[in-house]
């Protein structure tokens, strides 16, 4: 019985190590199919840029959720890393594609070549 239970315990310690030792990598794909693009959030007076790769037709809200937390209400961005909106000051997330007001939502819009995204909370009076 106790060598049953040696060799499960040895056997369940060699299977995690090597699961930890495994590399992680992203599955290939045809660069054809892949768009490069920087996606940046302004939290506060700090602002998190990161450049990745996606694939073609990946929407801005999946970039945003692979790189943020994000909470959505509605098709509206309502939190991202824990910074809500109050829509008690009027304060609410906007983003812009390439330095315009995007003229879709983030389940809508689709990322394309070069696109610099920006997520920022605006005020309106």
């Amino acid at each position: 019985m106790m060598k049953k239970l040696l060799v499960a315990l040895t056997s369940l310690l060699t299977i995690l190590v090597l699961t930890a030792c495994q590399t992680s990598t992203k599955p290939t794909e045809n660069s054809a199919d892949m768009v490069s693009v920087t996606l940046s959030v302004v939290l506060e007076k700090d602002t998190l840029s990161k450049e990745d790769s996606f694939k073609e037709g990946t929407t801005v809200l999946d970039a945003l959720k692979a790189n943020h937390k994000v909470e959505i209400d509605a098709g509206m961005v309502t939190s991202i890393d824990g910074v809500s909106q109050d829509a008690s000051k009027n304060t609410y997330w906007m983003y812009t594609i390439n330095g315009e007001l995007a003229p879709k939502g983030v389940e809508e819009m689709t990322l394309s070549q070069g696109d610099k995204i920006e997520f920022y909370l605006e005020k309106f009076e």
